[in-house]
């Protein structure tokens, strides 16, 4: 398989209707317009739940704290087409049960929320819809 860049990434869910995903900008790696988790690469010496706290305030503006935070306990991994060729990645995903603050763009990704129902009109990245419908579990 290659190279596996692990990611973290982090679910939540609005009322039990809505997910907030990102959407790329063309600025982004990713390809433009198709959305996905906020997630990304752990920095060097940070932990998964660290990474996932600043990948949450990067991409779309929100807090939240460890104890806020609590594992799916099932590493997803796909090969995701970018702008710069294809890649494989894990993704370890962590439910929010708290966050604070409002929605921000930044210049890669655009938060939204997105009813879980209509989740098939969006061009998702692999496994989003997956690690959606698994979450739903866990609340």
């Amino acid at each position: 398989m290659g190279e596996v860049i692990p990611t973290v990434g982090v679910l939540i869910y609005r009322n039990k209707e809505e997910v907030l995903l990102v959407r790329h900008k063309k600025s982004a790696s990713n390809l433009t317009d198709t959305y996905r988790l906020p997630a990304g690469r752990l920095k060097h010496n940070e932990s998964e739940v660290k990474a996932a706290i600043r990948e949450l305030k990067e991409e779309t503006g929100l807090l939240t704290t460890e104890e806020s935070l609590q594992e799916l306990h099932k590493t997803y991994t796909a090969k995701i087409k970018r702008k710069d060729g294809v890649k494989t990645f894990s993704l370890k995903v962590y439910l929010c049960t708290s966050y604070s603050g409002e929605l921000k763009s930044n210049d890669e990704t655009e938060p939204l929320w997105i009813k879980i129902n209509e989740l098939d009109n969006y061009k998702l990245l692999p496994n989003v819809k997956q690690i959606v419908i698994d979450g739903l579990r866990y609340i």
